[in-house]
Parts: structure tokens; C-alpha cells; sequence
């Protein structure tokens, strides 16, 4: 398989994630990489840019995330019993190390990945994430973590073995209909999870300030009622 002839490519990555909260335990994942949307480019270096779709095939992983104070990038299902986050992802060739030094970056969050890619079959990749606090989620307060994988590339055959999904639909046709379908629906969770957090944080802000004239009264009631009586 090579990205540059079929316009696309798939990883099937293994891996770990601790996060910050203490004492909690690494999180094992496993997840399909699916790239396309490729635009190559030559001028004095050699590289490309794309996007990704991270589809989730460990069992429960969202919940495991949420159980330890993380939060996972917005989820949509793209087909039955397939959910996927929506990513860019992006290489360059290093001629004195002869590999390719690609990152991933999470599009409605602030995660990023690295990998390095010397042309066999396995790719080492590691990837983190800091506090975003411009996150419109509770999480994003105790969501930082770091992690090891590996990203084994993978032809259509082996991708449609470990995921049930048929093979037939692993095309760059398809891949361009299911990302803008994940990609529109990704942006209107956000915009609702903006609007819920903005209502929450104005709540939050009214009540606190409500307090304050509430506890002037009683005070200046207070000192009145002990002038009259002293």
C-alpha cells in the first residue's frame, strides 16, 4: 500500500493513554486510521497533507475516558455500529534520516500526534494532550494526557477482517461522503456543547452575583436593627 498511488491508506493502531487524574490506571485502545483527501507536495521537500477519520474499535473506550476525567473528541456514528472523530494529518520526508515525520491533530480538540513512517509495516507513534481551557466541556479541566501506540498499516482486506466493515465501502467515494456527513454533525454537537456551556457558566456567574446585594441588605437591616435597639 502506498498513500501516493491509491489516495488513501489505512492503520489499524494499538496503544495506551494515561491520563492526569491520580492513580488511574493506562487505557488500552485500539482504533482504525482512515486517510484520505491526500494532496501531496514537492518543492524543495517532500510531503503531504490529509484527512482522517479515527474509527473507535475498542468496546466501552468513551465510557473508560469519561471515568477517569478525560473527554473524547466529539463522536459521531457513520455507520451502523461505526463511530468516528474526524482529524488532519500531515508528513514531510527527512532525507538524512531517510522517514517520513508525520503529525495528526485532533480538528475540535487539542491533541496531538506524532509518528514516523520508515516505509515497512509498523509506524511508533506518541501523542498528548494539554488542558484546553477554551474547551466548552467540564472535562477539559482534568482531560491532559500522554500515550504510546503502534500503527500498523494495513491493506482493505485486513481493515474490512478486523472491522466488519465490508469492503466494498472502503473507498476514497466513501470516505469523502462519511467525512462530510461526520464532519457537519461533529461541528453542530459543538456548537450545542458552546451553547449549554455559555448558559452554564452565565448561571453560574448570576447566582454568584446574585448573593452579593442579598447580603448587603441583610447587613445594612442588621446594623440598622441593633442603632434602635442599643
Amino acid at each position: 500500500m502506498t498513500l501516493k498511488n491509491e489516495g488513501q491508506g489505512f492503520a489499524l493502531a494499538d496503544g495506551i493513554a494515561l491520563f492526569e487524574e491520580p492513580d488511574s490506571d493506562a487505557l488500552a485502545g485500539t482504533f482504525l486510521y482512515w486517510i484520505s483527501d491526500l494532496t501531496f507536495f514537492e518543492n524543495g521537500v517532500k510531503g503531504y497533507a490529509g484527512r482522517m477519520m479515527r474509527v473507535f474499535l475498542t468496546p466501552g473506550f468513551p465510557e473508560l475516558v469519561l471515568d477517569v476525567g478525560g473527554r473524547v473528541p466529539t463522536l459521531v456514528e457513520v455507520m451502523n455500529n461505526v463511530s468516528a472523530t474526524f482529524h488532519g494529518i500531515s508528513s514531510v520526508y527527512i532525507p538524512h534520516l531517510d522517514i517520513f515525520s508525520g503529525t495528526i491533530g485532533t480538528y475540535d480538540d487539542n491533541a496531538i500526534y506524532q509518528f514516523w513512517d520508515d516505509g515497512t509495516k509498523s509506524s511508533p507513534w506518541t501523542a498528548y494532550e494539554v488542558l484546553d481551557h477554551g474547551d466548552p466541556y467540564k472535562q477539559s479541566f482534568s482531560s491532559g494526557w500522554s500515550g504510546v501506540a503502534v500503527m500498523n498499516w494495513v491493506e482493505v482486506d485486513e481493515v474490512a477482517e478486523a472491522t466488519g466493515i465490508d469492503s466494498s465501502l472502503l473507498t476514497l467515494e466513501t470516505f469523502d461522503t462519511l467525512y462530510e456527513a461526520l464532519h457537519t454533525e461533529a461541528k453542530e454537537k459543538l456548537v450545542d456543547a458552546q451553547n449549554e456551556y455559555d448558559e452554564s457558566i452565565v448561571s453560574e456567574y448570576s447566582a454568584g452575583h446574585a448573593i452579593v446585594p442579598t447580603l448587603c441588605w441583610v447587613t445594612g437591616v442588621t446594623f440598622f436593627l441593633k442603632k434602635i435597639i442599643l
